[in-house]
């Protein structure tokens, strides 16, 4: 059958142009990537089934009914996006808009925390890292 295809697939080619030729080459690439990366998925996913509960999911469990449930508490997934920090804070301080993902505020907490940098550099600049060689003026410290 696969034969029977292929066959099929060389009629076809020879009636387009080399630059035809050379997307239809490019688009059975990527499906056979396609299919290579969902067989993969696939088979992660098996394995991560039989292998049981991982190390995580057992300290998480742990955590829930030891810590977090009795306290009415629990653990927010924060999507590590490179905003994460200030997601989670804006989530702690009511401002993450009910979810994890904070798609709005994290901006207005990236900007009060800049504003907090700019506004009092000496609190800040101890923790800053600069080349500790030459003298850091204000012109120098305010892009930060």
């Amino acid at each position: 059958e696969t034969a029977t295809k292929e066959e099929g697939n060389d009629e076809e080619e020879k009636h387009l142009s080399a630059k035809e030729r050379k997307q239809l080459k490019a688009r059975r690439k990527k499906q056979r990537q396609r299919e290579k990366e969902l067989q993969r998925e696939a088979e992660i996913a098996e394995e991560l089934k039989n292998a049981g509960p991982s190390k995580r999911d057992t300290e998480i469990k742990i955590m829930n009914e030891l810590y977090l449930s009795p306290n009415n508490l629990t653990i927010m997934e924060i999507p590590a996006d490179g905003h994460c920090l200030y997601r989670a804070v804006a989530f702690q301080c009511g401002e993450g808009g009910g979810d994890a993902k904070g798609a709005v505020d994290y901006t207005s907490m990236r900007s009060k925390c800049a504003d907090a940098l700019v506004a009092n550099p000496s609190e800040y600049s101890p923790f800053a890292e600069f080349d500790h060689s030459k003298n850091i003026t204000t012109y120098e410290y305010s892009p930060f």
